[in-house]
């Protein structure tokens, strides 16, 4: 299989995660306005509420079903004309994705009766009302998920692509007609929202993931259909074999979520922290970015489970390496671009403190400037503007611990993942707690990174054990460090104002062309190893 193949697949859904996140953030802001704060409060409530119980609807389903539908693609591809390969494919398909939603039945169930023994959710005729559709646009989110294996089996994920841009465009088109014809803004007062406004804000979302979901079944079925099969005794075995790797999932997806909460605790904008939405920002184009290492081993992993050891070894090498590479591209720009990055999505430059307003220089002289008055500055809230710079090495580790996941699921080793997830999870989670607590905004990026060392060196730890450490070369780690440390010097020298926006893109898109056409041909080499 071509390397241009995965490649393509990945640029794919890269390609329409950025542009949905960019279309979000335009809907972000007409909802916001339309609903006023109070209110768009409850509709982030209506969408977040059953975020945490994804997390155990999935449980791994996903991941270790590609790899499970991969070897049976490969003894089908080794026999094509046998038909009863194709007719076991589909029924594995079958049971897989019939197993998905019957876990969702069972945890959206106890999610929707504990979320009426909350009372400040039955209170709350809003959420009494809009948390029925979050439970739906959750179910359908998670179901147009599983629809994709058969796409990313084929390398069609162009398809996938389709179904978000339809989503996104049938949600703008029903926010359109109920802001501008059905119940115009000055038809109402944010105070007294009629109910009925805020449900079809929130039938808008929902109309989203049921256009994804349909459009995505109906591509996905051309090449593998859904039938109507037995799937208990399967999903039973699943359980049986896989817990250990879901529960491991669960909790690698349960930091965030809590470090959250305790910002929201400890930094309410209401109470007048008005930079911790930067760190809500930082998170939202960090989530963007890391679409690219798990696009990336979605379309290696159904292949590279049929090699033996040692070619496994030396693709996750490669992967290694180039996520590293990305990774740092990724860094640099947050570092070079932070200030208009951030003043672009705030439309304003006020919300940066006084201090930094007066700097007018890039941000290595914000930084600096902040080290060498450390005891003269408010932290508490300072520090918030340099947290851009920290996310992007926390994307980094981010990139490098998906490899290590990816890795581990090839080579059937995805249940030692549990212990270190959970190990993980929870010394980080009270160092990154503790910080914050204790010290600044700031401290919560620093967290993250001290939660993602900490896998990754537990991680090195039982791949060393298990014979799977991934094969690259020393050399062409230090090659990547002096390149980008080459790249940051030249990054001195970008001087832009927060508010030049168009310069911004016209900077930073030859910026990052000239640093990836320096080192195209050595990345062109390390892409032709993946698989």
């Amino acid at each position: 299989m071509s390397y241009k193949l995965v490649l393509k697949d990945t640029f794919w859904q890269i390609f329409a995660k950025i542009v949905s996140a960019m279309v979000g953030f335009v809907v972000t802001m007409l909802v916001t306005r339309y609903l006023g704060s109070l209110r768009y409060g409850d509709y982030g409530t209506v969408a977040q509420y059953f975020v945490l119980r994804t997390a155990f609807a999935d449980f791994g389903l996903y991941v270790i079903g590609l790899k499970d539908m991969g070897k049976l693609q490969h003894e089908q591809q080794k026999n094509i004309t046998d038909l009863d390969m194709k007719s076991a494919m589909e029924i594995r398909y079958s049971q897989y994705v019939r197993s998905r939603f019957f876990m969702m039945g069972i945890i959206y169930a106890i999610a929707i009766v504990l979320a009426y023994t909350i009372p400040s959710y039955t209170d709350n005729i809003y959420l009494v009302w809009g948390l029925p559709l979050g439970m739906l646009y959750s179910a359908l989110t998670l179901g147009w998920s599983m629809f994709r294996m058969p796409l990313q089996l084929n390398r069609n994920m162009k398809h996938v692509s389709i179904s978000l841009f339809l989503a996104r465009f049938s949600q703008i088109t029903v926010l359109l007609v109920l802001m501008f014809w059905i119940a115009p803004a000055s038809s109402f007062s944010h105070e007294s929202l009629p109910l009925v406004v805020f449900l079809g804000v929130v039938f808008s979302m929902l109309m989203s993931a049921l256009t994804e979901f349909v459009y995505t079944y109906i591509a996905g079925g051309s090449y593998l259909r859904l039938r109507w099969v037995p799937f208990r005794n399967f999903w039973k075995e699943f359980l049986l074999n896989n817990w250990k790797y879901g529960l491991s999932q669960f909790f690698s997806g349960l930091y965030v979520p809590l470090l959250f909460i305790v910002l929201g605790w400890l930094y309410p904008t209401v109470a007048g922290y008005g930079y911790s939405w930067q760190w809500y920002l930082g998170a939202a184009l960090m989530g963007m970015m890391w679409i690219i290492s798990s696009a990336l081993g979605n379309s290696m992993l159904h292949k590279v489970t049929n090699y033996d050891i040692a070619k496994q070894k030396k693709s996750f090498g490669s992967f290694f390496l180039l996520m590293l590479w990305l990774g740092l591209l990724v860094f640099v720009n947050f570092l070079v671009f932070a200030k208009p990055i951030i003043h672009f999505v705030a439309w304003s430059r006020a919300t940066w403190s006084d201090f930094l307003t007066r700097i007018d220089g890039s941000m290595y002289d914000a930084i600096w400037y902040a080290l060498t008055h450390f005891s003269t500055i408010d932290q508490s809230l300072l520090w918030a503007d340099f947290l851009m710079p920290f996310f992007g090495i926390v994307l980094i580790v981010s990139f490098i611990k998906n490899m290590y996941t990816y890795l581990f699921v090839a080579t059937h080793h995805h249940n030692k993942l549990l212990l270190i997830n959970l190990l993980s999870v929870v010394i980080g989670f009270f160092v990154g707690s503790t910080l914050i607590y204790y010290y600044a905004l700031l401290w919560a990026a620093i967290g993250q990174i001290v939660y993602g060392v900490i896998f990754l060196l537990l991680f090195a730890f039982y791949a060393k054990l298990y014979a799977i450490t991934p094969t690259f070369a020393l050399a062409d780690v230090y090659k990547i460090i002096a390149f980008y440390g080459i790249v940051l010097i030249g990054g001195y020298f970008v001087r832009l104002a927060p508010d030049q926006f168009v310069l911004f893109l016209v900077v930073a898109a030859v910026f990052n062309l000239l640093t990836l056409w320096v080192r195209f041909p050595r990345l062109k080499r390390i892409a032709k190893k993946l698989v």
